[in-house]
């Protein structure tokens, strides 16, 4: 039976492991994949309901749990972007699109809050980049990026045409 030095060194050791990335916290605990993917779940039904800041609870235990999740951090990106969480919502979109750069909600997400922050290179390069990933037409994200473009164009049209009544009249 190991002292209690040795279990506190034992348990620095883990700690060190989770910090530099060696292990999870999912691996350590021993939780599955699959256990995971329920709390994601979870996360999922009570952000459907409206209960945002109780599915922002559950994915960020699911992204504590495991930091390379791509679904959890999509999924965090995902409620922290309707929280209004600009700053943390593109640090987990960022994550998340690291780990799966083919994920289209999250490129949608991340083109959202570069819209609400005046970024509009950044948000056309990610809407483009969703709309591409679904040459089918048949993803909801990418259906939705295709929306955001058309009303950014629309919102271009409306400008352009502003500023040129706008010179007529100084003429």
């Amino acid at each position: 039976m190991p002292n209690q030095e040795e279990a506190i060194r034992e348990g620095l050791k883990h700690l060190s492991d989770i910090v530099e990335g060696k292990i999870t916290l999912q691996e350590l605990s021993g939780l599955s994949d699959e256990d995971v993917n329920a709390i994601l779940a979870l996360g999922a039904l009570m952000y459907q309901q409206g209960r945002r800041a109780e599915a922002e609870d559950l994915f960020r235990g699911a992204v504590l749990l495991n930091r390379k999740n791509a679904l959890a951090q999509s999924a965090l990106g995902t409620v922290l972007t309707a929280e209004g969480k600009h700053d943390e919502a593109l640090e987990a979109l960022n994550a998340a699109l690291e780990l799966n750069p083919s994920d289209i909600a999250a490129l949608v997400n991340r083109a959202e809050v570069h819209l609400k922050r005046a970024e509009f290179k950044e948000a056309s390069e990610d809407l483009k980049r969703a709309i591409a990933l679904d040459p089918e037409g048949t993803d909801p994200a990418a259906n939705r990026a295709r929306a955001i473009m058309v009303g950014m164009s629309e919102l271009v049209k409306e400008i352009q045409k502003q500023i040129e009544q706008d010179q007529s009249g100084q003429a």
